[in-house]
């Protein structure tokens, strides 16, 4: 297996007084499996949603019969 982080950038995306200082990190990566196909993943991490480590938001799985899409509870509500 081949992974590479091909994309990082934060931003804070809510606008209530409550939350505007909430910054939410995100990352993009694939890993290419020989013989198989590749995943591209977007994952996440933000303190205040308790995901201190890198945790996955929504995955995409391309092999030879097409392309599924996954997206987690963690993903939901993302802008």
């Amino acid at each position: 297996m081949i992974e590479r982080v091909i994309a990082t950038w934060e931003n804070q995306p809510y606008t209530a007084v409550d939350k505007r200082y909430i910054t939410v990190r995100h990352r993009v990566k694939v890993a290419f499996y020989p013989d198989v196909g590749a995943d591209i993943r977007h994952e996440i991490r933000c303190e205040e949603r308790n995901t201190g480590d890198w945790s996955l938001a929504e995955k995409w799985e391309f092999r030879s019969h097409g392309c599924d899409k996954l997206k987690t509870e963690l993903g939901e509500g993302l802008p």
